[in-house]
């Protein structure tokens, strides 16, 4: 019927070859508007009113906004902002597949170049599903860092609101952990002459 055409418009060379297509389908179900190129190694670009490249679709469907290489599905150079009028703006991480214990469900990386170029993680948060039962979900957060080369756990808050540093069992409120007996656990100072104190408040018994 006339309500399920499509209709396009192709862009291409004065040799026939087609590179670009602008393309526009009815019906009551799923009506649509495909903006894209027909090459293989073609992108799309979408410019601002200045005639700046503001946004780009490369080959392999990544996204880049602000910048002309995207290297991953969105990459954004410069700020970005997330705001929701009248309510808490989230931020979701979701990890699809099936539910496993002990699975990292997100990571925040915190990247940069070395003195060679190369892109390196210097910390990293991850969000981890430490038990997927149906009812009884529990999770936990690990904050991790670059130490010579070497990326690994520093600070554990688990499940229950147990906070490790040094070990990824905290068995206490602050369960502190050193690799050798005689690395002080916990230091306190202050400035000037009065000595820093660790102060215990509540009930003693």
């Amino acid at each position: 019927s006339p309500d399920a055409n499509v209709a396009s418009v192709y862009f291409g060379s004065p040799s026939g070859n087609s590179f670009g297509q602008v393309e526009g389908g009815w019906n009551a179900a799923a009506p649509y508007l495909l903006i894209g190129s027909n090459h293989a190694d073609g992108t799309v670009r979408i410019r601002s009113g200045s005639a700046v490249e503001a946004v780009r679709v490369d080959r392999s469907g990544n996204v880049g906004i602000g910048t002309t290489t995207p290297d991953s599905t969105l990459t954004v150079t410069g700020t970005a902002r997330i705001q929701r009028s009248g309510a808490h703006a989230p931020l979701n991480f979701q990890r699809y597949g099936a539910a496993a214990a002990d699975n990292v469900i997100a990571e925040i990386n915190f990247q940069g170049n070395d003195s060679a170029g190369v892109r390196t993680d210097y910390a990293y948060i991850d969000a981890i599903s430490t038990t997927v039962t149906d009812g009884s979900e529990s999770g936990a957060l690990t904050f991790n860092t670059n130490s010579s080369g070497t990326t690994g756990e520093r600070v554990r808050i688990t499940a229950a609101g147990n906070v490790g540093i040094g070990t990824t069992t905290p068995l206490s409120k602050l369960d502190v952990y050193g690799t050798q007996a005689s690395d002080p656990h916990i230091t306190v100072s202050a400035i000037g002459t009065v000595g820093g104190y660790l102060a215990t408040l509540g009930d003693l018994g």
